[in-house]
């Protein structure tokens, strides 16, 4: 008889959830509707279930599917700087550029033939990585170079040359890795410590007079670069010519993204990224000492998470929503280094798009890039837009005027790029662009400069024209190097690109 007694009350009580609800407790908290889930929730992922704050089991499925593409996605666009340097060193080894024993130099100038985030062809590059892994790295700078040195996740280390502690002057640098115990010269030496093993080094040398030789010259007389421990006998620094060589040396932008980073997180400290950067990988298997191994429902997602994240960075690139990305409020031309930081900092925000923006179309992170000052160092601005806020179309014919005088100490230039590879534009010129040192260009009578952009050069003006493609999308950059007063007050300012309709 117990037991059917208790049966029929078991039946009773599920039969009156109401009643039971009905009753307050004696100890009752005054529960705020906003911290309640509902039953049932409708969202962009489905409809989500619970009992009374407990998910189903869809529900869980649905929310860590959800958190998976989430960060695959922020792993991408956080990922970018460190994806991007990684694939420099290993496109320039492929090149036969190795760590610690040569330096790439462009003796021909750079050309599209190499797959290079924004360069220009107007001056000699030198690039080459140093690995601090086995110990201090000393790199040797010619006089009158320019450039910086950045880490695995493409952070600023210091400047060379220049706007560096030699001030143009050359001089012997000393790069030292976070975990190192040794003893370090106490003199002779520009000492550097950095937080990564990996490090990239930039260093311009400036054609003069259009003798390209003799800035190749410079380099290869003065440039070296060896481990600290072969200083009393080093071997000899090989140089390797980078020009025309097909090399990548950009990032994945599909699954293969993610492998790159693993490759990055295995080989450098675990201490040497930010934590909150270490986690997100983590959250997604991209862990120190572990393999990582997606299962096939995480690689599907991770497939599709990079393909959005592609597709963000890309709109973050070329249709910014930030308006400090106009750098002329009645023009199309925008900054690539939002707030002018170098480590994308305002007011203690970490700006995550302006980061995104800037690593996604380019190479190279420096003070002296983000906020120039008069006369020294460089300035930058593009767009990928003409006048009317269009995107440029390689089919097209262009024109923009620049007033003179342009403030420019040294000289300015237009680089085209490719906005698929945003590496140089692939055509039958081979600088994909201009500049002000060429003899071929013509100024007008009033001092300004009119340039024209098009498959073909309009009748009189080939030594004013830069060529594009038919169907094929396009951006490009002005350059103003050593940047005078009139370009930081904003007196002066470039036409916008402006589309010639066919006659």
């Amino acid at each position: 008889m117990k037991k059917i007694a208790f049966a029929l009350w078991g039946i009773v009580a599920a039969g009156v959830p109401a009643q039971a609800q009905d009753h307050r407790p004696e100890y009752s908290a005054k529960v705020p509707p906003s911290i309640v889930t509902p039953e049932k929730v409708e969202s962009r992922i489905g409809t989500l279930k619970f009992f009374d704050g407990l998910p189903d089991d869809e529900t869980v499925r649905k929310t860590y599917d959800q958190l998976d593409f989430s960060r695959g996605i922020e792993a991408f666009l956080s990922g970018i700087p460190a994806a991007s340097l990684h694939a420099m060193c290993k496109g320039l080894d492929q090149a036969g550029v190795r760590p610690n024993r040569a330096i790439g130099i462009t003796e021909d100038l750079m050309d599209a033939r190499s797959l290079f985030l924004t360069p220009n062809s107007t001056t000699v590059y030198n690039f080459f990585c140093v690995d601090l892994k086995n110990g201090p790295v000393v790199v040797e700078i010619p006089p009158d170079a320019l450039g910086p040195v950045d880490d695995a996740y493409f952070r600023f280390v210091t400047d060379v040359g220049l706007t560096g502690p030699d001030q143009g002057k050359g001089g012997k640098y000393l790069f030292v890795p976070p975990d190192y115990k040794g003893e370090i010269p106490k003199e002779g030496y520009y000492v550097a410590r950095s937080p990564t093993y990996i490090n990239w080094l930039l260093c311009r040398v400036f054609v003069k007079d259009n003798d390209v030789g003799a800035a190749v010259k410079l380099v290869k007389d003065r440039a070296r670069v060896y481990p600290l421990a072969d200083a009393a006998s080093p071997l000899a620094t090989m140089f390797v010519n980078l020009s025309g060589k097909q090399i990548n040396t950009i990032h994945s932008n599909d699954f293969k993204f993610y492998e790159e980073i693993n490759e990055v997180i295995q080989y450098e400290p675990g201490d040497a990224f930010d934590p909150e950067i270490v986690g997100l990988f983590a959250a997604i298997g991209i862990k120190k000492g572990r393999p990582f191994a997606p299962d096939d429902r995480l690689k599907a997602i991770l497939t599709e998470a990079v393909a959005v994240g592609n597709a963000t960075a890309r709109s973050i690139l070329f249709a910014s929503r930030d308006p400090r990305v106009r750098f002329f409020p009645d023009r199309q031309w925008s900054n690539g280094f939002i707030g002018n930081s170098y480590a994308f900092i305002n007011d203690g925000e970490r700006m995550l798009d302006a980061r995104t923006l800037f690593h996604y179309a380019a190479t190279g992170i420096t003070p002296a890039m983000a906020a120039a000052k008069p006369g020294s160092g460089s300035a930058y601005t593009f767009t990928a837009r003409d006048a009317a806020g269009q995107f440029l179309d390689g089919g097209k014919t262009y024109k923009i005027t620049l007033p003179g005088p342009v403030p420019a100490g040294q000289f300015w230039s237009f680089t085209v790029y490719d906005s698929q590879t945003r590496s140089m534009l692939e055509t039958d010129q081979k600088l994909a662009g201009i500049d002000s040192t060429q003899k071929s260009m013509k100024a007008n009578p009033d001092g300004s400069y009119t340039v024209y952009f098009g498959p073909k050069a309009p009748a009189g003006q080939e030594g004013n024209w830069v060529q594009t493609r038919p169907s094929k999308s396009w951006q490009v950059i002005l350059r103003l190097y050593a940047p005078l007063q009139p370009w930081f007050d904003k007196s002066w300012k470039p036409g916008d690109l402006e589309a010639l309709h066919d006659r």
